[in-house]
């Protein structure tokens, strides 16, 4: 018996640190809920202990109005008009996250953001939110973002015991889909091995305008020579989708 597993993990989007001033906010996730029809992002604060920002404030643009957010499931914020229409957000500590939950699916663009530290010092620059219009795309995960396979028993075929689902939103057709995969494996396995056994297998889909959702599933295929690559040990295979318009 061969004990270990493979565990898939899914990212969509790099998390990507802007900074302002001492301080640095990431949009660390984006996620669509399909069975509340609610997006969730979630950003996180981060700055020196000893120079901690008084609150930031994230540009909303004129589609979003208030009844479109849920307040109730979100970190408090206030409207403000000034230094241009959004959120604010006060900040009370060095590592702050910020929950944003908006009735609907969004597409997230580049708006205006802002952090303030004191009355003198406030930092202008932007950040990945809620996007209102022009063309745009993004992909999220719907379900199986971790995903196992059953212990080798030998060789064989072994498929995952759950698929994947993704959600590709985009304002046009003809978008382009691809993943590029990463491997952690034991000292002494063969990452040649590793990468010829794992199969992924996307299943046929239309890339066209709108919401497209993406079924993906997985299979360990080994033959009796790949044990000698794969000693008994944690294999991890992180997967980065990524979806882009064709240009």
């Amino acid at each position: 018996m061969l004990g270990w597993a493979i565990l898939l993990l899914l990212s969509t989007f790099p998390a990507v640190a802007e900074s302002f001033g001492s301080a640095s906010i990431t949009l660390q996730s984006r996620r669509y809920y399909s069975q509340w029809d609610l997006t969730r992002l979630v950003y996180r604060v981060n700055s020196s202990k000893n120079d901690v920002p008084d609150f930031w404030t994230l540009g909303m643009g004129d589609c979003i109005a208030a009844d479109q957010i849920d307040g109730y499931s979100s970190t408090e914020f206030t409207w403000v008009d000034q230094p241009f229409r959004g959120l604010r957000f006060e900040n009370d500590s060095r590592n702050n996250f910020v929950y944003l939950w908006l009735n609907g699916q969004w597409d997230v663009g580049s708006v205006p953001a802002s952090v303030a530290f004191d009355s003198e010092r406030m930092f202008h620059g932007t950040l990945d939110g809620p996007l209102c219009e022009g063309s745009s795309i993004s992909v999220g995960i719907l379900s199986g973002a971790s995903v196992e396979f059953p212990q080798l028993l030998g060789a064989g075929s072994f498929p995952a015991a759950t698929m994947t689902r993704l959600s590709v939103s985009s304002t046009s057709s003809g978008w382009l889909f691809g993943y590029s995969p990463t491997f952690s494996i034991p000292e002494n396995a063969q990452q040649s091995v590793v990468e010829r056994i794992f199969q992924i297998v996307v299943e046929p889909h239309d890339s066209r305008e709108g919401t497209t959702e993406l079924s993906i599933s997985y299979q360990l295929k080994v033959s009796d020579q790949d044990f000698v690559g794969l000693p008994q040990g944690s294999y991890v295979i992180g997967i980065m989708y990524t979806v882009m318009a064709d240009d």
